[in-house]
Protein backbone atom coordinates (compact mmCIF):
# COMPACT_ATOMS: atom_id res chain seq x y z
CA UNK A 1 0.00 0.00 0.00
CA UNK A 2 1.26 3.49 -0.86
CA UNK A 3 2.31 5.75 2.01
CA UNK A 4 0.37 8.84 3.01
CA UNK A 5 1.48 12.14 1.44
CA UNK A 6 0.67 15.58 2.81
CA UNK A 7 -0.06 18.52 0.51
CA UNK A 8 -0.02 21.84 2.39
CA UNK A 9 -1.71 24.77 0.63
CA UNK A 10 -1.09 28.29 1.97
CA UNK A 11 -3.59 31.07 1.35
CA UNK A 12 -3.80 34.74 2.24
CA UNK A 13 -6.13 37.24 0.55
CA UNK A 14 -6.30 35.24 -2.69
CA UNK A 15 -10.04 35.12 -3.30
CA UNK A 16 -9.52 35.53 -7.06
CA UNK A 17 -7.32 32.43 -7.36
CA UNK A 18 -7.91 30.16 -4.38
CA UNK A 19 -10.71 28.08 -5.90
CA UNK A 20 -8.44 26.96 -8.75
CA UNK A 21 -5.63 26.21 -6.31
CA UNK A 22 -7.84 24.08 -4.03
CA UNK A 23 -9.47 22.34 -7.02
CA UNK A 24 -6.02 21.38 -8.32
CA UNK A 25 -5.17 19.89 -4.92
CA UNK A 26 -8.37 17.83 -4.97
CA UNK A 27 -7.56 16.70 -8.53
CA UNK A 28 -4.30 15.00 -7.49
CA UNK A 29 -4.08 11.39 -8.66
CA UNK A 30 -2.04 10.20 -5.67
CA UNK A 31 -3.67 8.28 -2.81
CA UNK A 32 -3.74 8.31 0.17
CA UNK A 33 -3.48 12.09 0.38
CA UNK A 34 -3.84 14.51 3.26
CA UNK A 35 -4.53 18.12 2.25
CA UNK A 36 -3.86 20.82 4.84
CA UNK A 37 -5.31 24.21 3.88
CA UNK A 38 -3.87 27.10 5.86
CA UNK A 39 -5.64 30.45 5.64
CA UNK A 40 -3.57 33.11 7.39
CA UNK A 41 -6.47 35.29 8.60
CA UNK A 42 -7.47 36.56 5.17
CA UNK A 43 -9.57 39.72 5.22
CA UNK A 44 -11.23 39.07 1.85
CA UNK A 45 -13.47 36.16 0.77
CA UNK A 46 -10.64 33.60 0.52
CA UNK A 47 -11.95 31.45 3.37
CA UNK A 48 -15.49 31.33 1.96
CA UNK A 49 -14.16 30.33 -1.46
CA UNK A 50 -12.22 27.47 0.11
CA UNK A 51 -15.37 26.19 1.81
CA UNK A 52 -17.25 26.31 -1.49
CA UNK A 53 -14.70 24.08 -3.25
CA UNK A 54 -14.55 21.60 -0.36
CA UNK A 55 -18.23 20.68 -0.58
CA UNK A 56 -17.20 17.59 -2.54
CA UNK A 57 -13.97 15.83 -1.62
CA UNK A 58 -12.84 12.76 -3.62
CA UNK A 59 -12.39 9.41 -1.89
CA UNK A 60 -8.96 8.78 -0.44
CA UNK A 61 -8.38 12.43 0.46
CA UNK A 62 -8.60 13.82 3.99
CA UNK A 63 -8.88 17.56 4.66
CA UNK A 64 -7.39 19.54 7.54
CA UNK A 65 -8.34 23.22 7.86
CA UNK A 66 -6.09 25.68 9.64
CA UNK A 67 -8.15 28.86 9.75
CA UNK A 68 -5.94 31.22 11.72
CA UNK A 69 -7.66 33.92 13.77
CA UNK A 70 -4.62 36.21 13.72
CA UNK A 71 -2.17 36.70 10.87
CA UNK A 72 0.96 34.65 11.59
CA UNK A 73 3.03 35.74 8.61
CA UNK A 74 4.61 33.36 6.14
CA UNK A 75 7.04 31.75 8.59
CA UNK A 76 4.42 31.44 11.31
CA UNK A 77 2.00 29.72 8.95
CA UNK A 78 4.72 27.33 7.77
CA UNK A 79 5.65 26.47 11.34
CA UNK A 80 2.14 25.15 12.02
CA UNK A 81 2.17 22.53 9.26
CA UNK A 82 4.62 19.98 10.76
CA UNK A 83 2.63 20.07 14.00
CA UNK A 84 -0.46 18.57 12.36
CA UNK A 85 0.82 16.79 9.22
CA UNK A 86 0.67 13.01 9.17
CA UNK A 87 2.70 12.31 6.01
CA UNK A 88 6.42 11.55 5.83
CA UNK A 89 6.61 13.98 2.91
CA UNK A 90 5.25 17.55 2.91
CA UNK A 91 4.41 19.03 -0.50
CA UNK A 92 3.96 22.82 -0.41
CA UNK A 93 1.57 24.79 -2.59
CA UNK A 94 0.45 28.43 -2.85
CA UNK A 95 -3.08 29.76 -2.96
CA UNK A 96 -2.55 31.54 -6.28
CA UNK A 97 -0.86 28.66 -8.15
CA UNK A 98 -2.12 25.46 -9.76
CA UNK A 99 -0.61 22.01 -9.21
CA UNK A 100 -0.74 19.60 -12.14
CA UNK A 101 -2.75 16.42 -11.35
CA UNK A 102 0.36 14.20 -11.22
CA UNK A 103 2.44 16.56 -9.10
CA UNK A 104 2.18 14.64 -5.82
CA UNK A 105 2.54 11.28 -7.57
CA UNK A 106 5.76 12.29 -9.35
CA UNK A 107 7.08 13.91 -6.18
CA UNK A 108 6.43 10.83 -4.07
CA UNK A 109 8.14 8.65 -6.69
CA UNK A 110 11.30 10.72 -6.18
CA UNK A 111 11.01 10.31 -2.39
CA UNK A 112 10.96 6.53 -2.79
CA UNK A 113 14.73 6.84 -2.38
CA UNK A 114 15.11 7.16 1.42
CA UNK A 115 18.16 9.42 0.97
CA UNK A 116 16.09 12.10 -0.75
CA UNK A 117 15.08 14.92 1.60
CA UNK A 118 14.14 17.67 -0.88
CA UNK A 119 12.39 17.75 -4.24
CA UNK A 120 11.38 20.67 -6.41
CA UNK A 121 10.15 20.89 -9.97
CA UNK A 122 10.17 23.17 -12.94
CA UNK A 123 7.23 25.57 -13.18
CA UNK A 124 5.37 27.17 -16.05
CA UNK A 125 4.32 30.79 -15.60
CA UNK A 126 0.75 31.92 -16.08
CA UNK A 127 -0.84 35.35 -15.84
CA UNK A 128 -3.60 36.63 -13.59
CA UNK A 129 -6.24 35.24 -15.98
CA UNK A 130 -4.51 31.87 -16.31
CA UNK A 131 -2.92 32.59 -19.71
CA UNK A 132 0.45 31.03 -20.49
CA UNK A 133 3.35 33.48 -20.22
CA UNK A 134 5.84 31.42 -22.15
CA UNK A 135 6.41 28.07 -23.83
CA UNK A 136 6.58 24.85 -21.87
CA UNK A 137 10.11 23.53 -21.46
CA UNK A 138 10.83 20.03 -20.18
CA UNK A 139 14.41 19.34 -19.13
CA UNK A 140 15.98 16.19 -17.68
CA UNK A 141 15.59 15.40 -14.01
CA UNK A 142 18.77 15.85 -12.01
CA UNK A 143 20.27 15.36 -8.58
CA UNK A 144 20.95 18.47 -6.52
CA UNK A 145 24.03 19.27 -4.48
CA UNK A 146 24.54 21.75 -1.68
CA UNK A 147 27.62 23.12 -3.42
CA UNK A 148 25.66 23.74 -6.62
CA UNK A 149 22.86 25.40 -4.66
CA UNK A 150 25.25 27.81 -2.94
CA UNK A 151 27.07 28.55 -6.21
CA UNK A 152 23.82 29.28 -8.03
CA UNK A 153 24.36 26.59 -10.66
CA UNK A 154 21.31 24.50 -9.75
CA UNK A 155 17.87 25.17 -11.31
CA UNK A 156 16.09 28.15 -9.69
CA UNK A 157 13.87 27.20 -6.77
CA UNK A 158 10.25 28.32 -6.59
CA UNK A 159 8.87 27.74 -3.09
CA UNK A 160 5.46 26.65 -4.38
CA UNK A 161 7.08 23.74 -6.26
CA UNK A 162 8.97 22.36 -3.25
CA UNK A 163 8.52 19.25 -1.12
CA UNK A 164 10.44 18.19 1.99
CA UNK A 165 10.83 15.19 4.23
CA UNK A 166 8.96 15.93 7.46
CA UNK A 167 11.97 15.07 9.62
CA UNK A 168 13.77 18.16 8.31
CA UNK A 169 11.43 20.18 10.51
CA UNK A 170 11.95 17.85 13.44
CA UNK A 171 15.72 18.34 13.40
CA UNK A 172 15.80 22.13 13.05
CA UNK A 173 12.47 23.31 14.44
CA UNK A 174 10.48 26.35 13.34
CA UNK A 175 11.53 29.29 11.21
CA UNK A 176 12.35 32.76 12.54
CA UNK A 177 9.10 34.74 12.44
CA UNK A 178 10.62 37.52 10.29
CA UNK A 179 11.58 35.19 7.44
CA UNK A 180 9.61 35.82 4.26
CA UNK A 181 11.47 33.41 1.95
CA UNK A 182 11.25 29.88 3.31
CA UNK A 183 12.70 28.50 0.06
CA UNK A 184 16.09 29.98 0.98
CA UNK A 185 16.36 28.19 4.34
CA UNK A 186 14.53 24.90 3.84
CA UNK A 187 16.46 23.57 0.80
CA UNK A 188 19.76 24.12 2.63
CA UNK A 189 18.44 22.38 5.74
CA UNK A 190 17.28 19.47 3.62
CA UNK A 191 20.53 19.04 1.72
CA UNK A 192 22.42 18.95 5.01
CA UNK A 193 20.35 15.90 5.97
CA UNK A 194 20.06 14.11 2.64
CA UNK A 195 20.03 14.60 -1.12
CA UNK A 196 17.83 16.59 -3.46
CA UNK A 197 16.08 16.01 -6.78
CA UNK A 198 14.96 18.46 -9.45
CA UNK A 199 12.06 17.28 -11.62
CA UNK A 200 12.39 18.83 -15.05
CA UNK A 201 8.74 18.53 -16.02
CA UNK A 202 6.72 21.61 -14.98
CA UNK A 203 4.41 20.38 -12.22
CA UNK A 204 3.16 23.78 -11.06
CA UNK A 205 1.54 26.65 -12.93
CA UNK A 206 3.15 29.62 -11.21
CA UNK A 207 0.94 32.68 -11.37
CA UNK A 208 2.57 36.08 -11.96
CA UNK A 209 0.38 39.00 -10.83
CA UNK A 210 0.46 42.29 -8.95
CA UNK A 211 0.25 40.73 -5.49
CA UNK A 212 3.29 38.42 -5.93
CA UNK A 213 5.72 38.85 -3.06
CA UNK A 214 8.89 38.23 -5.01
CA UNK A 215 8.33 38.11 -8.76
CA UNK A 216 10.17 40.99 -10.47
CA UNK A 217 8.05 40.56 -13.58
CA UNK A 218 5.45 43.03 -12.26
CA UNK A 219 7.92 45.65 -10.98
CA UNK A 220 10.03 46.91 -13.82
CA UNK A 221 10.92 50.50 -12.88
CA UNK A 222 13.93 51.35 -10.73
CA UNK A 223 11.68 52.82 -8.06
CA UNK A 224 9.56 49.65 -7.81
CA UNK A 225 12.58 47.35 -7.83
CA UNK A 226 14.31 49.35 -5.07
CA UNK A 227 11.19 49.37 -2.89
CA UNK A 228 10.70 45.63 -3.41
CA UNK A 229 14.31 44.81 -2.55
CA UNK A 230 14.48 46.98 0.55
CA UNK A 231 11.19 45.54 1.76
CA UNK A 232 12.90 42.22 2.42
CA UNK A 233 15.95 43.52 4.27
CA UNK A 234 14.51 42.34 7.59
CA UNK A 235 13.87 38.91 6.12
CA UNK A 236 17.49 38.64 4.94
CA UNK A 237 18.72 39.54 8.43
CA UNK A 238 16.37 36.94 9.93
CA UNK A 239 17.63 34.35 7.45
CA UNK A 240 21.19 34.93 8.64
CA UNK A 241 20.07 34.57 12.26
CA UNK A 242 18.30 31.35 11.35
CA UNK A 243 21.35 29.88 9.64
CA UNK A 244 23.46 30.72 12.69
CA UNK A 245 20.95 28.92 14.92
CA UNK A 246 20.82 25.97 12.53
CA UNK A 247 24.61 25.67 12.61
CA UNK A 248 24.51 25.58 16.41
CA UNK A 249 21.95 22.78 16.22
CA UNK A 250 24.17 20.80 13.85
CA UNK A 251 27.12 21.17 16.20
CA UNK A 252 25.02 19.77 19.03
CA UNK A 253 24.27 16.79 16.79
CA UNK A 254 28.01 16.38 16.14
CA UNK A 255 27.47 16.98 12.43
CA UNK A 256 30.14 18.71 10.38
CA UNK A 257 29.27 21.95 8.60
CA UNK A 258 30.61 22.11 5.03
CA UNK A 259 33.25 24.85 4.70
CA UNK A 260 31.48 26.23 1.62
CA UNK A 261 28.33 26.75 3.67
CA UNK A 262 30.21 28.52 6.48
CA UNK A 263 31.82 30.79 3.91
CA UNK A 264 28.46 31.46 2.27
CA UNK A 265 26.89 32.42 5.61
CA UNK A 266 29.77 34.78 6.37
CA UNK A 267 29.24 36.52 3.01
CA UNK A 268 25.50 36.80 3.59
CA UNK A 269 26.08 38.16 7.10
CA UNK A 270 28.44 40.83 5.79
CA UNK A 271 25.93 41.85 3.12
CA UNK A 272 22.98 41.93 5.55
CA UNK A 273 24.91 43.91 8.16
CA UNK A 274 25.94 46.48 5.57
CA UNK A 275 22.37 46.67 4.31
CA UNK A 276 21.17 47.53 7.81
CA UNK A 277 23.87 50.23 8.09
CA UNK A 278 22.76 51.74 4.78
CA UNK A 279 19.10 51.72 5.77
CA UNK A 280 19.96 53.71 8.90
CA UNK A 281 22.30 56.11 7.11
CA UNK A 282 20.54 59.37 6.06
CA UNK A 283 23.06 60.75 3.55
CA UNK A 284 24.11 59.32 0.19
CA UNK A 285 27.83 60.21 0.50
CA UNK A 286 27.97 58.32 3.80
CA UNK A 287 26.26 55.34 2.19
CA UNK A 288 28.74 55.33 -0.68
CA UNK A 289 31.65 55.53 1.78
CA UNK A 290 30.29 52.55 3.75
CA UNK A 291 29.97 50.50 0.58
CA UNK A 292 33.52 51.43 -0.47
CA UNK A 293 34.95 50.44 2.95
CA UNK A 294 33.26 47.03 2.81
CA UNK A 295 34.45 46.47 -0.77
CA UNK A 296 38.06 47.50 -0.10
CA UNK A 297 38.27 45.29 3.01
CA UNK A 298 36.89 42.29 1.11
CA UNK A 299 33.68 42.04 3.12
CA UNK A 300 31.50 42.25 0.00
CA UNK A 301 32.14 41.39 -3.64
CA UNK A 302 32.30 43.86 -6.50
CA UNK A 303 28.97 42.61 -7.86
CA UNK A 304 27.25 43.16 -4.51
CA UNK A 305 28.83 46.59 -4.25
CA UNK A 306 27.23 47.46 -7.60
CA UNK A 307 23.87 46.24 -6.36
CA UNK A 308 24.03 48.18 -3.09
CA UNK A 309 25.20 51.34 -4.86
CA UNK A 310 22.16 51.13 -7.10
CA UNK A 311 19.82 50.51 -4.18
CA UNK A 312 21.09 53.14 -1.76
CA UNK A 313 23.14 55.73 -3.68
CA UNK A 314 21.64 56.12 -7.16
CA UNK A 315 18.27 54.32 -6.94
CA UNK A 316 17.06 55.90 -10.20
CA UNK A 317 19.72 53.86 -11.99
CA UNK A 318 18.99 50.61 -10.18
CA UNK A 319 17.23 48.80 -13.04
CA UNK A 320 20.15 49.55 -15.38
CA UNK A 321 22.75 48.57 -12.79
CA UNK A 322 20.85 45.37 -11.98
CA UNK A 323 20.93 44.32 -15.62
CA UNK A 324 24.68 45.05 -15.71
CA UNK A 325 25.22 43.00 -12.56
CA UNK A 326 23.27 40.07 -14.02
CA UNK A 327 25.32 40.11 -17.22
CA UNK A 328 28.59 40.22 -15.27
CA UNK A 329 27.44 37.39 -13.01
CA UNK A 330 26.54 35.22 -16.01
CA UNK A 331 29.89 35.95 -17.64
CA UNK A 332 31.81 34.99 -14.49
CA UNK A 333 29.81 31.74 -14.23
CA UNK A 334 30.94 30.57 -17.69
Amino acid sequence: MAELATLALFAYNQEAFIKEAVASALAQTYRPLEIIISDDASIDATRQRITEVLREVPAGISIVRLDHVNNLGLAGAFNQIPKVAQGRVLVFSAGDDISEPDRVARTMAAFADPEVSFVHSAVRKIGAEGQWLGPAAIVPDRRLTLGGLLAGTEPPIVGASCAYRADVFGVFGGLDSAIMQEDVILPVRSLLLGTGVFLGQPLVRYRVHQANLFSPAVAGSSRELVARNQRFAGSRAATCRQWTADFAQLRQLKQAIPPALSQYLEQENQYSQLEQILLACPHRPSRLAAIARHLLTGRISFLKAIKLTGLFVVPSWYATMLNLRIRMSRRSAR
